[in-house]
């Protein structure tokens, strides 16, 4: 199966200021506009950050905890779309931390099937601090998937994580969706009070020591994070805030 690197960076995130919001709906800035800590998100408010997924002023205010960085950049690197399955959405509204900034959005084209992934490569040099990974095998019972999500009702989108050969599927959304035979029930956003939200951006956590992944196996050559929408021409997916981090 091929894969295509996707260059479509204007279609796939809004790049625009960050938009001053309410702290007390989990924004970002607080009131007088500066730096409090205290008004971060419950999210941004851990610490060995992995980001897969997370715009720039939100990943400013949590530098000094970054680890590793997997985000693709203005040109699409390491975001790959197998077959054109995917093309760049249009996305709207605010990100998941309240800002103008940007977000991953993507849709199915009429191929009949969809996936993309955040191949990390460390032979050519994509994300040489790839091998960070294995420092979860330490502590992995304390690290969490974290994933902000929005899509249409009804609709179910499979999310992977996978490392040194071994991979970890879940849906969300609402309802279920079929890959390789299996079906795969949406699970519950610890937001919006356990249940899905179409006009929502909706929370998800999954615990790294839940996945059964063997962190402190050797990698170069994977897909740290991938996303399957099923083949329904026009399925969007939005995804925020999607990172690896420690409670």
């Amino acid at each position: 199966m091929k894969k295509v690197l996707l260059f479509v960076a204007a279609a796939m995130f809004v790049f625009a200021s960050c938009g001053k919001v309410d702290p007390d709906n989990g924004g970002l800035i607080d009131d007088n506009g500066g730096d409090n800590t205290e008004n971060l998100h419950a999210s941004l408010k851990g610490s060995n950050y992995y980001l897969i997924v997370m715009d720039g002023t939100t990943s400013e205010k949590i530098a000094s905890k970054v680890v590793a960085d997997y985000r693709p950049d203005d040109n699409g690197k390491n975001l790959w779309v197998w077959d054109g399955t995917y093309a760049g959405g249009t996305p709207s509204g605010l990100s998941f931390y309240g800002l103008t900034e940007g977000w991953v959005c993507l849709e199915v084209t009429t191929v009949g099937w969809s996936g993309a992934g955040w191949q990390v490569n460390n032979k050519e040099g994509k994300a040489p601090d790839w091998l960070k990974m294995k420092d979860l095998a330490t502590d992995t019972g304390k690290y969490y998937l974290h994933v902000g999500y929005k899509g249409a009702a009804g609709k179910a989108q499979i999310l992977g994580f996978g490392y040194g050969g071994t991979e970890y599927k879940f849906a969300v959304g609402e309802g279920t969706l079929d890959d390789a035979g299996v079906t795969y029930t949406a699970i519950n956003p610890i937001n919006n009070g356990g249940k899905f939200d179409a006009k929502e951006w909706n929370e998800y956590e999954v615990k790294l020591s839940d996945m059964g992944i063997d962190f402190s196996k050797d990698c170069t050559d994977a897909n740290v994070f991938w996303c399957l929408s099923g083949g329904e021409t026009g399925k969007q997916i939005n995804l925020d805030a999607v990172f690896v981090y420690k409670k």
